[in-house]
């Protein structure tokens, strides 16, 4: 009679995977015994031991997934919802919008106790030191947790939260047609903040591990193919660490332009004739945002999918760039969206163009942000960390240029129909009043 059996003993993955001289170059040659995906052994290759957070359990690196996306979700609605506030902040505290934009682009309870501009700018700085975060460390988790296989699809769902975030401008604009003032959108984003925190101080646990890199072992000459010896090797696993043991208190650019221009250019033309749409509603254009991205979604296992095809042709030899080609059949979308976008604001066509043109553009930066970043991921395997620092600054940093001069820039040299007299100059700062504008016939 057998003994019994240990129900919490969980099964280890193997695997003989390995990198090539050439970095982004695996090879997932299956060998007997090893744990397969696509018929592919998995690489990166686990440890024996059980808190190696490739061996974590499917619902833990699931949950993780879930939490650090909804966290990019909150950061990123936070900095472009208040985007539809951009007339109250004028008034209230005597700027010119273009420079109340400022607050947009220089980035929740202490936004909703700010009485002055100043007060407003510095929360809206430290809130973006904060923010910052969820389009670096997102992506680096996925990467530690995730095999190679599983990354495209991943950094999909990721993505979809990451950019859906700019959907905010459409909850900021009801709640001010609803009657509550705009620092409740702060206030509230400040509570789904606090419960992501708890969420994380449980759930997500470090996830930074050094296992040693395989290497294809080889026999030094043929004369010692006859004299090999099969030893087994007796080494015991690690266990599990408890909750208590994981506490460690310290241990994309495309789409960030283009959420940022939409939001500021679609309420300038929406209010003026001959659309003459209230305020309130000028957030709708996210309705373009929402359906772009969920057009993608069935699309997040493409790349992991074409690559295992590609690697299996190329006799178990995965190149990083395998994932590009899912890139051709989108490539002239999201031109044609930005084309249509801004031929409607030029021509006052239907405002369906602008939901159509927002639609077509950010269906493809789905694949742009989500393959590309998974891609920079398996081709810098080494320095992973630091690449997404490098892609995050820079991003920011064309951002930051590009939303601080954008109203002027679009006013002065945009869309024609738009001119802005000079008795609507303010006078305190040499800017244009973005609030009050002609339209020419």
């Amino acid at each position: 009679m057998e003994g019994p059996s240990h129900p919490r003993e969980r099964h280890l993955v193997h695997s003989h995977a390995h990198e090539e001289d050439l970095p982004g170059t695996v090879n997932l040659q299956a060998l007997e015994g090893d744990d397969t995906a696509y018929g592919q052994a998995l690489y990166p290759v686990p440890s024996e031991d059980p808190n190696d957070p490739l061996q974590w359990s499917k619902s833990k690196k699931t949950m993780i997934l879930i939490i650090v996306s909804l966290y990019s979700f909150l950061g990123n609605s936070a900095l472009v919802g208040p985007s539809v506030y951009l007339e109250i902040y004028s008034e209230e505290f005597g700027i010119s919008v273009t420079q109340a934009s400022g607050l947009v682009s220089y980035p929740n309870l202490v936004f909703g106790f700010a009485t002055s501009y100043g007060g407003l700018m510095a929360a809206r700085i430290i809130h973006a030191l904060g923010s910052g975060v969820c389009e670096a460390l997102p992506v680096q988790l996925v990467n530690d947790i995730f095999f190679l296989h599983e990354r495209g699809k991943r950094l999909g769902y990721y993505t979809v939260c990451l950019c859906w975030g700019s959907t905010g401008p459409l909850y900021a604009g009801y709640m001010l047609a609803a009657g509550y003032s705009w620092r409740l959108y702060f206030y509230v984003e400040f509570a789904f903040a606090c419960t992501l925190l708890i969420l994380a101080f449980i759930f997500v646990e470090e996830s930074a591990y050094k296992r040693v890199i395989t290497t294809p072992s080889t026999p030094d000459s043929d004369n010692e193919k006859g004299h090999i010896e099969h030893v087994e090797v007796l080494t015991l696993a690690p266990l599990r660490r408890s909750w208590l043991q994981t506490l460690k208190p310290w241990s994309g650019i495309y789409i960030g332009l283009g959420a940022l221009t939409f939001n500021y250019t679609f309420p300038i033309k929406i209010v003026a004739p001959p659309y003459n749409w209230s305020p309130k509603n000028s957030g709708l254009i996210a309705l373009g945002n929402i359906i772009g991205y969920a057009l993608a979604v069935p699309f997040a296992s493409s790349s992991d999918r074409i690559a295992a095809w590609l690697t299996k042709r190329n006799n178990s030899i995965r190149e990083a760039e395998m994932r590009l080609w899912v890139l051709l059949p989108v490539c002239l979308i999201a031109p044609a969206g930005l084309i249509l976008y801004g031929f409607t604001a030029e021509r006052n066509l239907h405002w369906i163009g602008y939901f159509a043109g927002v639609a077509m553009t950010d269906f493809v930066s789905y694949f742009y942000f989500s393959f590309v970043l998974a891609y920079a991921v398996d081709s810098m395997t080494a320095n992973t960390a630091e690449m997404l620092i490098a892609m995050n600054l820079g991003k920011q940093a064309i951002s930051f240029g590009m939303g601080i001069y954008l109203l002027d820039w679009i006013l002065l040299h945009g869309c024609p129909d738009i001119k802005p007299p000079s008795s609507y100059l303010d006078p305190r700062h040499g800017t244009v009043r973005v609030s009050v504008f002609a339209i020419s016939a």
